[in-house]
């Protein structure tokens, strides 16, 4: 529930990548290096007591699951994300979701397709650590993971206005990047 919490915070502009540094210093002291801590935007609980993705998250909400997914953890997609789900469910009651628009399919396939494939994105002790990189913003967070001789180095606007990242290149707002690489 921690990142889900830094994630949000983020999303409302209460947060930045200080939050994800403390963050991701904290679970080494609380589980050990193989644990499996589930990563996710949103469950049963949170879409019951809190409202959908765009209620908790508005236009930030690819970018914190970029982030859900890259980070060290399991990724959870729950029921009607990958649909585009846009109302709260009833808590315990069997609640139908239409899905007869599948928004966000291409996105979660290409990130669960990328955390499957990637040596550094794999899950407890056989991924790759986080190497967090300074982007001399506290509203770009950048972050390297290698395994296996393969890098991915994740980059995330964690603001709604363009950023310029260190290189001179800019990042529009709640945007991302992902770049692979071979050592």
């Amino acid at each position: 529930w921690s990142l889900y919490e830094v994630l949000k915070k983020i999303a409302r502009g209460e947060g930045d990548a200080r939050d994800l540094h403390t963050y991701l210093e904290q679970p080494e002291k609380l589980y050990p290096a193989d644990a499996y801590r589930m990563t996710f935007t949103a469950n049963h609980d949170t879409n019951s007591w809190h409202g959908h993705d765009g209620a908790q998250y508005g236009s930030a909400f690819r970018a914190m699951a970029v982030l859900a997914a890259t980070l060290p953890g399991m990724p959870l997609v729950y029921s009607g994300q990958e649909s585009g789900l846009h109302k709260q469910l009833a808590f315990f009651e069997k609640d139908e979701i239409d899905w007869g628009t599948h928004v966000h399919v291409d996105f979660y396939a290409g990130l669960l397709h990328l955390k499957k494939t990637h040596p550094a994105l794999k899950n407890g002790a056989d991924g790759g650590p986080v190497e967090i990189m300074d982007t001399g913003h506290a509203g770009v967070f950048r972050f390297q993971r290698v395994r296996d001789g393969r890098s991915i180095q994740v980059t995330v606007n964690l603001t709604g206005q363009v950023e310029t990242l260190p290189e001179g290149r800019v990042l529009a707002g709640w945007a991302w990047e992902m770049v692979q690489g071979s050592l």
